[in-house]
């Protein structure tokens, strides 16, 4: 395909690839990359519009919890008492 060609359809249609299998943060870095290919293709003067600037950016959902500073510190205070497997006495470790 002719790089003029590309169409924000086209570059939707590819992205919806992604998304239909629950890979937003990959269609999202793919349409990042896109972007980046098209506007350089506008500096050069290859194309005028960039087709993924209006392309429907994917919502991605950050699955994991971040962990609460009490579980750190709880954690990290039962790792000082257990017996270290490195055979360095507990001295050593940093407070």
């Amino acid at each position: 395909m002719i790089l003029a060609e590309v169409s924000t359809r086209h570059v939707a249609e590819f992205l919806e690839l992604w998304i239909a299998e629950g890979k937003n943060t990959m269609a999202g870095a793919t349409r990042s990359v896109l972007s980046d290919m098209f506007c350089e293709a506008v500096v050069e003067g290859r194309i005028t519009l960039n087709p993924v600037e209006k392309a429907k950016v994917p919502k991605i959902e950050v699955a994991r919890e971040r962990l609460r500073i009490e579980v750190y510190n709880a954690t990290r205070a039962y790792a000082l008492m257990v017996p270290s497997r490195d055979g360095f006495s507990t001295r050593y470790r940093s407070t």
